[in-house]
This record gives C-alpha cells, sequence and structure tokens, in this order.
C-alpha cells in the first residue's frame, strides 16, 4: 500500500508547532515494523500545506502506527490547528 496524505494550510501562527510535531513524528515512524517510507514535504511557490507520503508493508502496519503514542501525540498537537479537513489520497504502485 502507499498512502500520500496532505495536511491542509494552518493558520500562519500555528504552522511552527504543526511542523515541529510532524518532523519529530518522522523518526520513530520509519523505525515501525512495515513502514517502508515516511517523508514530510511542504508545499513550494505559495503552496503553503504540508504533505506526508507514506508507504506501508500492509494495511495492519498503518493501523497500527495509528495506535501508537507518537502518532497519537503528533495528532493532538495538530488537532484543531488545520483551515481544512485532512485530505487523504491512497495509491498502490501500478509498476
Amino acid at each position: 500500500d502507499r498512502i500520500d496524505t496532505q495536511i491542509d494550510e494552518n493558520r500562519p501562527e500555528d504552522r511552527p508547532e504543526v511542523l515541529a510535531a510532524l518532523q519529530a513524528l518522522v523518526p520513530p515512524t520509519r523505525a515501525e515494523a512495515g513502514c517502508r517510507r515516511f517523508e514530510l514535504n511542504t508545499g513550494i511557490d505559495g503552496d503553503s500545506a504540508l504533505y506526508l507520503v507514506e508507504i506501508w508493508d500492509s494495511a495492519t502496519d498503518l493501523t497500527a502506527h495509528h495506535a501508537l503514542p507518537h502518532t497519537i501525540a503528533a495528532a493532538k498537537v495538530i488537532e484543531g490547528k488545520l483551515l481544512a479537513e485532512t485530505e487523504v489520497v491512497r495509491m498502490s504502485a501500478s509498476s
């Protein structure tokens, strides 16, 4: 499975806190079973959104990731700081 997540724009005053929470999430997530890729990207050319690109071995691994303390902690920091609903795009490799 490959999951691409867009973390929509956040209020400018909250951006440092949201970005720090997501940056702190990267190292422990990369060490999780089933995580093949987990990266945080920022938009360019005026795009202020944050993007997570994730590749997991299975949906079970992804579900386990969402239940871990570091993921829950990051979600609590981000909660209420986004200007729109987070968009999650699920994909699978076709080649």
